[in-house]
């Protein structure tokens, strides 16, 4: 029996799997390392850290939105191998302290100056890697799982002077999980507790350098909690402890009378996996709560629950946030409007909370550069609660980061009443307005930022008052794929963009007079796509409508928009992708003909390995050879739309094929794959005609042999010149490429420029007419005394003279005679141009 439950055990793939063979993922971590003497890191990070060069991390850029960091003190910096919790200390001077907890001890560091951090001491304890650290009054404590431990009690009142003492150590518990405090009342309670009388035991510090033990609660293991004393309302006088409890959910006990706590209520809540930690709004009435597991069970992006706890006897689930990365969020603590939440491997993450219901992520610094799968490495805590302001964040394999994070309470958010735009008017005027919202300053200005190659193009904004300001885009190349951004100049000299990587990560739009859908598939019916299974033992490609996480694996709830049916690796319960590679490939797309041809789909991919892949290929010749679209490796578990110009990877053609392939090999690990809304459609963009009527004034001659130069302009430089020949009723004809607004000169030898101004060069064309003034013999735009000199030079002659000017013919009739100062002297002194 013993040696199928092992077999079972090994082949499970996610914590779900493990509950259906009646394994508690927490337990079984402690029991193996009991029995086997592992420690938490052989068994949680073992895989994780074995698939990543952690030298690389040093050296990676860590990306960042509306936070900087200060100083970087590396593991080796601290001296201990591996961080997890961390907490601060303010002195009654003023001055900040950093508690970092290491694998093997706890470090103490001055970051009063964020710049210059101090290591000012470090207390050794039996190694683990989870510790954690809380701190009343002058005095910190400290709990491990590492056996014996116990509570480690250090005397913080003369750290300004570099003095840090180790005073006590309670015994009782060995080893302890957690350590949480009501600073109110003066209680200390231990969580996970495993070696003593209780999982979670109730100290009294009355007098803070010896913990006294003055009850506990044996019912059910608490993994973190936080309690506070209630001072006013229905609950006034009451000690209040706020329990994650592991697959339980959240436990609400009144610990009022140590002697006798009882729980007033347990609020499970849907796909309740591991409730680890939580925290309070300020108020009290909202519980924003993580769960460590549910990402890897069900394939999840972060997230994290909102209780209403306003009524401690029914809390209600409100609704729920994520940083929509797929990392794991853990520890999170809040403070005024903005909770401080570390995700795991993307970090830290800041979202605000102004609507209690609904908090949106306003910042991140991730400390765990190049992944966010959710696996157990990178942020393990931050401490948000200094008076400067400044955040310090523990990370599991990169030690302490001090971070500035006054672009978070001070910056702008970015909504677009009507939305942004994905296709552009070849012409101009498509316009972008957006809605500016700024957090502790205000907006001066904004900008339009775009480009279709390298050189980046600005359109100041127009405000439309209440923070709101447009711009339209000019004319642009039709077919083109414009990258736009918007950036916002605020009173505090900070520029802030949406998207925040600006030009790195700009929106897309494609310049555009129409689009005819050549190919779309939203995987209702069979279109004819094929499946090829390579060493496929289970979950190849399907059409199907999605199960919604049957299996508890990470498979995508829904199809993309939210209905229908889909193509999913593996669609039954507890199946997912094994072995691999699955291929599946379009039918014949014709993308053959004139227009430019864009494909798009939306993909889902999820794994918890980073060894998997999802690519995506693009062939034009029926399959015969393929092209990369792309190699996706990162998990992210929703619906990612991804658009490409057919064009830029291979020459359309009528036989054009996608593929989908994924790989789960070797067979390790839960990986979901999808694809979605696919479609190919063609732009098409039209060549405007510049077309239009001439008279040539006071001209008796035969105008088709008159030469006519168009002269399309801008900023005074000349875009596009044609000379057109006249047909028998004076009207001409061309194309052009060009398309926005010019400035259109018509000009005839011996007549005066006529410029039509800004005009549209669109897709309906232009269409002129154009009356010339007779008389300009040396074509400088201006009739004066020199065209009278040439005239009389000229006078009297017919055409084969010695002095024949056919310029001064001005009439046409083949002599240069009084009809011709005629005409001259009618049209003296005037000007080209405007008329």
């Amino acid at each position: 029996m013993m040696k199928f439950r092992l077999a079972a055990v090994k082949n499970a793939k996610t914590p779900a799997d493990l509950a259906r063979i009646g394994v508690d993922w927490h337990r079984m971590s402690l029991m193996f390392r009991g029995y086997l003497g592992l420690t938490a890191r052989t068994m949680k990070f073992a895989l994780p850290l074995s698939l990543i060069g952690l030298a690389g991390l040093a050296s990676a850029q860590y990306t960042s939105q509306n936070i900087t960091m200060f100083k970087h003190l590396t593991l080796a910096q601290l001296g201990t191998t591996a961080g997890n919790d961390v907490w601060g200390y303010t002195s009654p001077t003023g001055r900040e302290y950093a508690l970092v907890g290491g694998y093997d001890r706890t470090i103490v560091v001055e970051v009063t100056n964020p710049s210059n951090p101090v290591i000012l001491a470090s207390f050794a304890h039996t190694g683990s890697d989870w510790s954690d650290i809380k701190v009343y009054q002058s005095y910190a404590y400290v709990v491990s799982e590492g056996s014996g431990v116990g509570i480690q009690v250090l005397d913080l009142s003369n750290i300004d002077s570099g003095q840090v003492l180790l005073v006590k150590t309670v015994t009782n518990p060995g080893r302890t999980h957690n350590v949480a405090i009501d600073t109110y009342s003066g209680f200390l309670y231990t969580c996970g507790s495993n070696q003593g009388d209780a999982t979670t035991m109730f100290f009294s510090l009355a007098n803070p350098a010896n913990p006294v033990k003055v009850g506990q609660w044996t019912q059910n293991y608490q993994h973190d909690a936080q309690i506070v004393t209630y001072t006013s309302g229905p609950y006034a006088g009451r000690q209040i402890f706020f329990g994650c409890s592991e697959g339980r959910g959240m436990d609400i006990i009144d610990v009022t009378n140590k002697s006798a706590p009882f729980r007033i209520s347990r609020t499970p809540y849907p796909n309740v996996t591991y409730c680890h930690q939580g925290w309070l709004s300020p108020d009290r009435q909202y519980f924003y709560l993580d769960d460590e597991l549910d990402e890897q069970t069900y394939g999840f992006s972060t997230n994290s629950r909102i209780f209403d706890v306003s009524n401690l006897t029914a809390p209600a689930l409100v609704g729920s946030f994520s940083s929509g990365s797929p990392s794991i969020d853990h520890n999170q603590y809040v403070l005024g409007n903005y909770i401080f939440q570390a995700n795991y491997r993307s970090g830290l993450r800041v979202f605000d909370r102004s609507n209690p219901t609904a908090p949106v992520q306003v910042g991140y610094f991730d400390t765990y550069p190049g992944s966010d799968a959710n696996q157990f490495n990178g942020a393990w805590s931050s401490y948000p609660y200094f008076p400067s302001g400044n955040v310090i964040v523990n990370d599991i394999e990169g030690g302490l980061f001090v971070l500035d994070v006054t672009g978070i309470t001070t910056g702008v958010t970015f909504t677009y009443p009507e939305n942004k735009p994905s296709m552009i008017n070849p012409d101009g005027g498509t316009t972008v307005k957006v809605k500016l919202t700024p957090r502790n300053t205000t907006v001066t200005s904004a900008k339009l930022k775009w480009t279709i190659g390298t050189v980046w193009n600005e359109v100041p904004m127009t405000s439309l008052g209440n923070d709101t300001f447009q711009a339209a885009f000019p004319a642009i190349d039709c077919g083109a794929r414009v990258k736009f951004y918007v950036e916002a100049l605020a009173a505090n000299g900070k520029n802030y963009f949406d998207p925040a990587g600006a030009s790195a990560e700009p929106n897309v739009a494609i310049s555009q007079d129409s689009a005819t859908p050549i190919f779309t598939d939203n995987g209702d019916t069979d279109l004819g796509w094929a499946v090829t299974n390579t060493a496929v033992s289970d979950g190849g490609w399907v059409r199907a409508v999605p199960v919604g996480n049957g299996g508890g694996r990470f498979d995508p709830p829904t199809a993309d928009g939210g209905s229908g049916a889909c193509f999913v690796t593996g669609n039954g319960a507890n199946q997912d992708l094994d072995g691999g590679p699955t291929v599946l490939t379009s039918p014949t797309i014709n993308c053959g003909g004139t227009g430019e041809y864009y494909v798009s789909y939306s993909r889902w991919y999820n794994s918890n390995l980073e060894n998997d892949n999802f690519t995506v290929e693009i062939s034009n010749n029926n399959g015969a050879s393929w092209t990369p679209l792309e190699n996706v490796t990162a998990a992210s578990g929703v619906w990612t739309k991804k658009e490409f110009r057919v064009a830029d990877f291979v020459p359309p053609t009528s036989t054009v094929k996608l593929r989908f392939t994924a790989t789960d090999n070797p067979n390790d690990s839960a990986l979901e794959a999808g694809v979605d809304s696919i479609s190919v459609r063609k732009i098409e963009c039209v060549t405007p005609v510049i077309s239009g009527t001439v008279i040539l004034q006071q001209f008796d001659g035969n105008i088709q042999t008159e030469p006519i130069t168009v002269t399309l302009s801008k900023d005074e430089v000349v875009q596009d010149q044609r000379v057109v020949t006249l047909n028998a009723s004076g009207v001409f004809s061309f194309t052009t490429s060009l398309r926005g607004r010019y400035n259109i000169s018509i000009k005839g030898d011996h007549w005066l420029r006529k410029t039509f101004g800004e005009t549209l060069v669109g897709a309906e064309g232009v269409n002129l007419s154009a009356s010339l003034v007779n008389g300009d013999i040396d074509n400088d735009n201006a009739i004066t005394i020199f065209d009278y000199v040439a005239l009389s030079d000229a006078f009297d002659a017919t055409e084969g003279a010695a002095n024949w000017n056919a310029l001064a013919d001005l009439d046409g009739d083949g002599i240069i005679s009084i009809f011709d100062y005629i005409i001259l002297s009618a049209n003296f002194d005037m000007t080209g141009d405007g008329y």
